[in-house]
């Protein structure tokens, strides 16, 4: 994971698989016999892992040190008990816990370990965007740096933080104008202290508005019209209308009607 110099010959055998094995039981050897050796030149040093090649000709050796560290005497002694050359390889913490990591506190492996290829640094910017508290106990990761998963959402917290309005902002609601106490990153909700009450209330940034267009809570409401009363109508009645031979008319016949009908005469 460290280069990318090699290239893929063929397909492994299982000679091949077999030989692997029987490297990875002596990279095990070598990595407990240069923690004796480190230990007994007294190398401001720590061995992390150890690994050698397929055909078992040259043998790396990954340390981890503050300081320039003076291992010859160290390297010819191994190089003499395995009878192969021994490169020394200084890492850092962050590849460390790549080595020899294996599951973070989510409970998943180690990004490190299981998919990150290039270890880009972590500036404490995003951790102060992202985490509510800054102990080293929760952002940090088993290499004791900032975890790498904070990398990953700080596109969008950038995004989602352009947003908000900035502290002690002067802004408008549905509820009068008011000014911006704090902001609320992934829920998009603005804490405001309204003027003419004092009250603290949450909004949605997307109900935010100008202060001078929104509404007044303190002015008077002017009072509704009342609206005319209609006429009172005056009821009509009809009047009966005696026929010939002093009979009354049957109700609801009018002169028109009497008039329209034809006679014998006619």
């Amino acid at each position: 994971p460290f280069y990318d110099r090699g290239r893929v010959l063929r397909i492994a055998t299982n000679d091949d698989l077999r030989n692997f094995q029987e490297r990875s039981a002596t990279s095990i050897s070598l990595a407990g016999r240069s923690k004796e050796l480190a230990k007994f030149f007294n190398l401001e040093m720590k061995i992390v892992d150890a690994e050698l090649t397929l055909d078992g000709q040259r043998a790396t050796i990954f340390y981890h040190s503050e300081e320039r560290v003076d291992f010859r005497e160290l390297v010819q002694d191994l190089a003499a008990e395995f009878r192969c050359r021994v490169d020394m390889r200084q890492v850092g913490a962050r590849d460390e816990a790549r080595l020899v990591a294996d599951y973070e506190r989510c409970g998943q492996q180690c990004c490190c370990k299981n998919f990150l290829k290039v270890l880009a640094p972590v500036s404490m910017r995003s951790a102060k965007q992202q985490k509510a508290t800054l102990d080293p106990l929760k952002i940090s990761g088993r290499c004791g740096r900032l975890m790498c998963c904070l990398r990953y959402e700080d596109t969008t917290y950038k995004e989602l933080k352009a947003n908000l309005p900035h502290r002690k902002t002067r802004v408008g609601t549905m509820e009068g104008p008011g000014i911006v106490m704090d902001g609320q990153i992934l829920t998009q909700l603005v804490k405001i202290k309204l003027e003419h009450d004092n009250r603290i209330i949450a909004v949605p940034v997307e109900e935010l508005m100008d202060p001078n267009d929104c509404p007044d809570p303190t002015a008077i409401p002017e009072p509704e019209p009342i609206p005319a009363a209609d006429p009172p109508k005056r009821s009509r009645r009809r009047k009966r209308r005696r026929g010939s031979g002093g009979q009354p008319a049957e109700q609801g016949t009018t002169q028109q009607d009497s008039e329209a009908q034809p006679t014998e005469e006619q």
